[in-house]
């Protein structure tokens, strides 16, 4: 009986984490053209990773939302080169990519248009 314990309080904090995972308010950026400025932006995100001034005063600033990383997973399975040798440990090699927010702001400084991109 002692190894059901553990699982239910993984069951509990997984749930616990769905929930407040769902929680979370999501930003309606449609509302904000027209009314938000930068300076709101970099209070509200800091300083940007990234930003152009065109010669109109269009300011575009980009955001890092989440960096990127190299992902090496090992799956459950065990790899043999012709099915008759001995199995030997198969690796997946991934990137999970940067996502970005980019912002764009007209020359009065209110905000024109919103996107999220990765690279």
């Amino acid at each position: 009986m002692k190894t059901a314990a553990p699982r239910r309080w993984f069951l509990i904090f997984a749930l616990a984490l769905t929930v407040t995972g769902c929680a979370t308010e999501k930003i309606n950026w449609q509302a904000r053209v027209g009314n938000y400025t930068y300076d709101q932006a970099v209070s509200e995100y800091g300083q940007p990773d990234h930003r152009d001034k065109l010669p109109d005063g269009t300011l575009i600033a980009d955001w890092m939302l989440h960096a990127g990383h190299d992902m090496i997973a090992r799956p459950s399975y065990m790899n043999s080169a012709n099915e008759f040798g001995p199995a030997m440990p198969a690796f997946n090699f991934g990137y999970m990519p940067s996502y970005y927010m980019r912002l764009t702001f007209g020359p009065d400084g209110k905000l024109r248009n919103y996107e999220n991109f990765s690279r």
